[in-house]
């Protein structure tokens, strides 16, 4: 016997897959922004507080939208050290550092909340209007993008205000995966000649 079932008015045979098909369009939301991860290494050649070279992590969410509007730049994570500091991202808060990013590939974090150790008990701060760029540049050499920033720091303490440069470098896409399909089609071309010659 056929499968049926009702759809309003409507007896429609093979129901559960036109109930999936429905399902699967239901579920995608109309012009969703995706946010793309992205991960940068600071240069600490390049990024400092004070005279103290700085070294870490920053990842970064970058919002997909047309090349000529706004998009979402979300800092989601910091782990940053240098000059007896650790910087991490307040992770307490829903959004720590969430900004924009331009078309002309300058970036705006209105607030960043972050919890600074190493000047005593840990010190949550809020850093006011984070700028720079976000793109291709030639302080990352060959790295599709770099992220470059500077501002200040008020510790409201004895260590006064501190400058802070960061130029943090996304590195290229995965040079391992690039080989490993290299040794695969060398194996699946090598696989192919010893079948032609049997």
């Amino acid at each position: 016997m056929r499968s049926r079932c009702l759809l309003a008015p409507l007896v429609v045979p093979f129901c559960p897959l036109l109930l999936l098909v429905f399902a699967i369009v239901v579920s995608i939301p109309a012009g969703s922004a995706q946010a793309a991860p992205v991960g940068a290494l600071l240069d600490p050649s390049q990024s400092a507080v004070g005279a103290a070279p700085l070294s870490g992590t920053i990842d970064l969410d970058i919002g997909d939208g047309p090349p000529t509007g706004l998009r979402s730049f979300d800092v989601t994570g910091l782990a940053v050290t240098g000059g007896g500091l650790s910087v991490a991202i307040d992770d307490r808060l829903a959004n720590p550092g969430l900004g924009l990013i331009r078309p002309d590939e300058t970036f705006l974090i209105p607030a960043l909340f972050v919890v600074v150790e190493g000047l005593g008990d840990p010190l949550a701060l809020t850093l006011i209007d984070i700028a720079g760029t976000f793109g291709p540049s030639a302080a990352c050499g060959a790295s599709p993008a770099c992220l470059e920033t500077a501002f200040q720091i008020d510790t409201g303490g004895e260590q006064g205000v501190l400058d802070v440069s960061i130029v943090a470098a996304v590195p290229e896409p995965g040079t391992g995966l690039l080989v490993a399909l290299g040794l695969a089609a060398v194996a699946v071309a090598r696989r192919g000649s010893e079948r032609s010659a049997r």
